[in-house]
């Protein structure tokens, strides 16, 4: 077992075992004395190429960067996915055709998430990558950041009325020493 589990056997008296292959990805799990149980295969990289759950069994694909590209079951699609030249996701289709699709700006950050064509969330940055703003359907979060990069503060609105305006301070060693927000201050 080198360290792992092999076996447990829980308050019922069922006995699990599993087992692993040379480099510890899980091989098995099954019910002792049973042929139902969990199994797993591996690409000679180590990625997931299928899985046996309970009777079914999934399929993983990748491409040449080892990124998933599809996942499936008996050769239905459960999952699909689509990446830019950067390795960002761009796209992900879902097995009831629901795409959910984002965008990234030049440096790789999102900015922009879609589900089924309907804008889901905006996000903007400072010039040093921090996050500047979220905005998720009526609801803007706002963030404002010390020289170290330390959360100053935080305002939610939702359309023109105030939901929270917290500040926090920072000692020397970066850790929080006070918050302060609408209903007082720890």
């Amino acid at each position: 077992g080198q360290g792992r589990l092999v076996r447990r056997t829980d308050r019922s008296g069922v006995t699990v075992e599993l087992g692993y292959n040379l480099y510890g990805a899980p091989l098995f799990k099954k019910e002792k004395d049973s042929a139902q149980g969990d199994f797993y295969e591996y690409t000679p990289e180590g990625l997931l190429k299928c899985a046996i759950s309970k009777g079914m069994r999934y399929a993983y694909e990748y491409d040449a960067m080892d990124r998933m590209t599809r996942k499936s079951a008996s050769g239905r699609t459960l999952l699909a996915l689509t990446y830019d030249k950067n390795g960002n996701k761009i796209s992900q289709a879902d097995v009831t055709g629901k795409v959910t699709e984002y965008a990234y700006s030049p440096l790789d950050l999102l900015e922009k998430v879609w589900d089924d064509g309907k804008e889901l969330a905006a996000y903007t940055y400072n010039p040093d990558g921090t996050p500047k703003a979220v905005t998720h359907g009526p609801i803007r979060q706002e963030y404002a950041y010390d020289l170290d990069k330390n959360l100053t503060g935080l305002t939610v609105r939702s359309g023109d009325a105030l939901l929270a305006r917290n500040s926090y301070t920072y000692d020397g060693n970066g850790n929080r020493t006070l918050k302060r927000q609408l209903g007082g201050e720890t």
